[in-house]
């Protein structure tokens, strides 16, 4: 094997695997500094610790943290909302924070990215070098969106509870899963139709309860979350449902279901997310800085 002037390998250093190349540039954060990170945010006193794990033999590292509070959508339908961490030995994922929630009856998730500004996770402005002092300042500042974020959540799942879903179910599968053109082959039209079948079932499912806006997005996670994959040979299934499912493409799926019902019923998440900045930036800031 021969050496690449310009690139390096990014190992983990316990048997030496290979987790990706990279640029010489490139630096990578030790998972004893997220965790580190992770110790400032709970030791506000806002989170506790929930789980924690790996993804692909340790190229991704999370942990979960538990907000104190639970959201109650239309009074009995519990959410509860968390901060997930992760830190990626990929050569391209950043120390983030996601907020996120689970819904408590069915464990459904949905990450709180939502808005068209707010589609990226929060990374978090850390360095190995920084003092304690500079990591709980991080803390309080991530902290500081994270509360933004979860109350602009509730107010938008609140506004869609009180929205009928029914009349809309039709536009909103339509513009998730656009039909095959008419000359597509026999196979990918009877994919196309063993999915809606599984979708319709889910929603079906969901709306026996909750007819309203709120139960049809959460008929569509549901169907994400808990649907069958076909599994690849190579002991990384578990991996890729839970990257695509919090972090990749099926976390994109459902951030756009949540728009597009948002828009179908009516439900401005722009305004929601501009009050509660409006909020944060009145509130939150000078009591951080005050804090710091």
């Amino acid at each position: 094997m021969a050496a690449v002037a310009g690139y390096k390998a990014v190992t983990r250093v316990v048997d030496g695997q290979v987790y990706a190349v990279t640029s010489d540039r490139y630096r990578p954060f030790q998972n004893a500094a997220a965790f580190d990170f992770l110790e400032a945010l709970v030791g506000t006193g806002d989170l506790r610790y929930e789980t924690a794990g790996s993804l692909f033999s340790g190229k991704k590292v999370w942990a979960l943290a538990r907000r104190p509070e639970s959201i109650w959508v239309g009074g009995s339908d519990e959410v509860i909302p968390y901060i997930l961490l992760v830190n990626g030995h990929d050569g391209h994922t950043a120390l983030s924070v996601l907020p996120t929630t689970v819904r408590v009856v069915c464990n459904n998730t949905l990450n709180l990215a939502w808005s068209p500004r707010h589609r990226k996770p929060i990374e978090a402005r850390i360095y190995h070098t920084q003092s304690l002092e500079a990591k709980v300042a991080e803390a309080r500042r991530v902290l500081g969106i994270v509360t933004k974020e979860i109350a602009a959540f509730a107010k938008i799942a609140g506004a869609l509870d009180d929205r009928d879903g029914l009349p809309h179910i039709h536009k909103l599968l339509e513009q998730l899963f656009p039909a095959p053109p008419k000359d597509a082959g026999a196979y990918h039209k009877t994919i196309y139709e063993q999915r809606m079948e599984e979708v319709a079932k889910a929603m079906n499912q969901q709306t026996a309860t909750s007819t309203t806006a709120w139960g049809v997005l959460n008929g569509i996670t549901a169907w994400v979350d808990h649907r069958s994959r076909r599994a690849k040979g190579d002991g990384d299934a578990d991996s890729r449902k839970m990257d695509s499912v919090m972090f990749g493409r099926d976390a994109d799926f459902k951030a756009d279901a949540a728009r597009i019902i948002a828009k179908l019923t009516k439900v401005d998440i722009d305004a929601a997310f501009a009050e509660i900045e409006a909020a944060y930036e009145r509130e939150l800031v000078p009591a951080m800085a005050k804090a710091r």
